[in-house]
């Protein structure tokens, strides 16, 4: 009975029969099984394939939608909403038909791994590795599970990746919060016991309300100090009395500590403190994400390492941060817009590459109402957009909603300064969109070849108003709008414009709402009627209200073909933490709709 470790998948590849009893040594320490082999090269004859390449289509399937999910790609029918009401084989073009026998088909990328680890023992074993990368839990039972199959095999715990309680909720349970804090499920000692099993290959961690009166002082401890390779950390509504002596307690003796991203979000009641006796330990911070604390900007500019460069920050809703000249010292500060290059010192040797310096300039700032207007003047906002433009030209990302004092001479400056710009927040722009002096401000926004997502939903509330700016626009596919202004709009709108030639063309506009549930909503454009349907779909899934369907002559069952959404990432405002390197469609900075869930979701969109 041979067994296989946690080693390079390089080890497999023994090339010549006669070095096998060399390779086990390197591999035969484990108690994973693989197969009823006594020879380790035999191991290459359960693959149609070499190893190496077989578990690069494993990871392909990993990352593999579900069969009903559909890309840009899709062939249009020329499908209308009278056509996919009245006729049933109008119906059925839109549906996908699935055996009967597949198991786990929506379930997206663990569907696929559950029907591969049937085939052999060798595809069992290349699939537990991506079946233990991602690991995210609902209720506490799940994890309870999860934490048995880890002290049963404690080999599994080098394949974690990433521990996502983002979703975990005891909502639904029927249980009073006393008995809650009962169930031996998910403790402040298992939970320690789950971060030690895993602590080897542990990047990401994210936390949320629900268990933190489950983060013990020995688990806070254990996080910042025996977690060697933790990238992101995000403790997003921590906000248990119990913490606060815990992080004053904190001692971090972890000189290689290797956070990159780091997100206290809604953290509402731990003390601006906190943030000083950790932030002077975190050398490669690059993400932080401090909405709505009580963190002020004496303990930033003292504590923030001068030596690094953040490319995300936020500072949303936060009231105790200071006065408005501690705040321009602090955009000055070398690790947010600061122009001194003598006070940055970059990983790489290629710091004059300006592709690499480009990369680590701040692109995602968020400073939504973090002040008054009464405080936030038109002279003021003038002198924080020079000094972010001058440190920060590369933004993807801007949020300066709250503030009624921005104008059209704000807007102008933006347009000239930001080129790169995806998604702008301006909720409360001083603009009337019914005059054509304002109308020919917003249309300068099309200089922004790459502007997606726009928010000026405070100073758009009717019909009129809205038609005028999306006429405008060129590039913009989303924009954010009131709720009030949403229930009075048809699901679907199409818009006429004008070319420069001077020939018309149609557009279709969809209001997004999660299905009336939404406290933000948005009015996006769509292709065509046949991928509004797709869309309705997938909202409608989303929502729960996926109805079970069967082909009475083949028995296979027949799901709705959805098209997500990809523009959710820049409405949010919050940071994504939730990055997986390795899913080549993620976007960088915004994540993808992986990233935009659960409790997560509920705080990025507010949805």
């Amino acid at each position: 009975m041979a067994t296989i470790s946690y080693t390079s998948l390089s080890t497999f590849n023994t090339g010549n029969p006669n070095n096998s009893n060399s390779t086990s040594n390197q591999i035969l320490n484990s108690d994973i099984l693989v197969g009823n082999t006594d020879e380790i090269a035999v191991l290459a004859k359960l693959f149609p394939f070499s190893p190496e390449i077989t578990e690069k289509i494993i990871g392909y399937a990993y990352y593999l939608d579900s069969p009903h999910v559909t890309t840009d790609n899709y062939v249009a029918h020329g499908i209308t909403y009278e056509d996919y009401e009245n006729s049933a084989s109008s119906r059925k073009m839109l549906k996908t038909a699935v055996s009967s026998s597949a198991s786990n088909v929506t379930r997206g990328r663990y569907s696929n791994l559950s029907n591969l680890m049937l085939v052999n023992s060798g595809f069992y074993f290349f699939c537990l590795q991506y079946q233990y990368k991602y690991c995210s839990f609902i209720r506490s039972f799940s994890f309870h599970k999860f934490l048995l199959n880890l002290l049963k095999s404690n080999e599994l715990g080098y394949y974690v990746e990433y521990l996502d309680f983002q979703e975990f909720t005891a909502v639904g349970l029927g249980k009073s919060v006393e008995s809650i804090f009962k169930i031996p499920n998910l403790t402040s000692v298992t939970l320690l016991k789950c971060l030690q099993l895993c602590s080897m290959n542990l990047k990401t961690l994210l936390l949320n309300e629900s268990i933190d009166s489950d983060i013990s002082f020995e688990v806070l401890d254990f996080i910042f100090n025996d977690l060697k390779n933790l990238k992101s950390l995000d403790f997003c509504g921590c906000s248990n009395e119990n913490l606060i002596s815990y992080f004053d307690k904190l001692t971090i003796n972890n000189e290689n500590l290797k956070l990159e991203k780091l997100s206290f979000h809604e953290c509402l009641h731990l003390p601006t403190t906190t943030y000083s006796k950790i932030l002077p330990f975190i050398p490669n911070l690059k993400r932080l994400d401090l909405s709505h604390t009580q963190v002020t900007l004496k303990t930033l500019n003292q504590f923030l390492n001068k030596k690094i460069r953040l490319t995300h920050l936020s500072l949303r809703k936060c009231s105790h941060l200071g006065t408005f000249t501690e705040f321009m010292r602090f955009l000055k500060h070398p690790a947010i817009c600061g122009s001194n290059e003598d006070d940055f010192e970059y990983e790489r040797d290629d710091k004059d590459n300006d592709d690499y310096s480009e990369k680590f300039q701040l692109r995602w700032l968020n400073i939504q109402q973090c002040f008054s207007s009464d405080v936030l003047t038109n002279e003021k906002l003038n002198s924080i957009l020079d000094i972010i433009a001058a440190g920060a030209p590369a933004l993807r990302y801007l949020n300066l909603n709250g503030f009624a004092n921005l104008n059209g001479e704000h807007v102008r400056k933006i347009t000239e300064s930001f080129k790169e710009l995806e998604s702008l927040n301006i909720s409360d722009v001083n603009l009337n969109f019914s005059d054509a002096h304002d109308l020919e401000i917003i249309k300068e926004l099309n200089s922004l070849k790459n502007l997606k997502f726009l928010d000026v939903s405070s100073s758009v509330w009717s019909f009129e108003k809205l038609k005028n700016l999306i006429t405008e626009l060129d590039f913009v596919q989303a924009i954010e709008i009131k709720p009030v202004l949403s229930d009075k709009l048809s699901h679907l709108l199409t818009f006429s414009r004008i070319d420069e030639s001077g020939d018309y063309s149609e557009e279709y506009w969809r209001a997004y709402n999660n299905k009336g549930t939404s406290r933000r909503c948005w009015i996006h454009k769509v292709k065509s009627v046949e991928e509004s349907i797709l869309i309705d779909n997938y909202e409608t899934e989303q929502a729960g209200g996926r109805l079970v369907e069967w082909d009475i002559n083949s028995g296979d069952l027949l799901l709705n073909k959805v098209k997500k959404v990809d523009w959710l990432g820049l409405a949010s405002v919050k940071i994504n933490c939730c990055e997986d390197i390795d899913y080549p469609l993620q976007d960088e900075d915004f994540g993808n709709d992986l990233s935009v869930r659960g409790l997560y979701k509920y705080y990025s969109l507010k949805v």
